[in-house]
């Protein structure tokens, strides 16, 4: 691996300046198929195994932890299960972050992908406790009820996922509530409202950072 030598370096580097953590990029240490070498067919697992190793090493030897994304011929039932929650972790964090080439996605509409991808791309009941961990409508989201008014997710509702705890911050016409109200779990019966929609941050003017500090 001829890449293995400067990634040492700035391990070697990042240690010495008091970092704690050197973070390299996707496939920094295996490169990409089709750019770096010409398909997997020909690729040196060998050679990855004992880069991997080495870098570990040097990691255990500075003291400092070292992520790196990289190839591997695991799948299904052979990931180890550490492993299949990063997968779903990194997938959900890439779905509702925003970046230069692709929107953030609503909370909801992550979990709704990331259910579609249950049996396929990753384990099923993984999955599945994944959500109910989190929600369909996650703490600190942003959320759009049936009447038209608006507000933040609280608290998770571990009998009912589509129920959780809501502080309503605008009210049906999309003006601010002076005294926002919050919205329990038994509120939901009887009213014959429902969340309709899930929003991304920032959503109304509404930074969850504000009511979380």
């Amino acid at each position: 691996m001829q890449v293995i030598s400067g990634m040492q370096q700035q391990i070697q580097s990042a240690a010495e300046q008091g970092a704690n953590v050197v973070h390299f990029p996707e496939y920094a240490l295996c490169g990409y198929p089709g750019k770096d070498f010409e398909s997997w067919d020909e690729f040196n697992w060998e050679d990855l195994k004992a880069a991997s190793f080495e870098i570990c090493a040097q990691a255990a030897a500075e003291n400092v932890w070292v992520l790196f994304g990289s190839a591997h011929r695991l799948s299904g039932s052979n990931l180890p299960p550490l492993g299949r929650i990063a997968g779903i972790v990194d997938c959900y964090d890439a779905m509702t972050t925003k970046t230069s080439y692709s929107p953030a996605l609503a909370a909801y509409d992550a979990a709704r992908e990331l259910n579609e991808m249950r049996d396929q791309q990753f384990h099923g009941e993984v999955v599945e406790q994944f959500l109910h961990t989190i929600g369909m409508f996650p703490t600190g989201s942003i959320v759009e009820l049936s009447n038209g008014s608006a507000g933040l997710v609280l608290e998770q509702n571990r009998n009912n996922p589509l129920q959780p705890k809501v502080l309503i911050l605008m009210d049906a016409k999309g003006k601010e509530l002076k005294k926002p109200r919050i919205l329990n779990a038994k509120e939901w019966h009887g009213r014959g409202i429902w969340i309709a929609k899930g929003h991304e941050h920032g959503a109304f003017g509404i930074d969850p950072m504000d009511y979380f500090n």
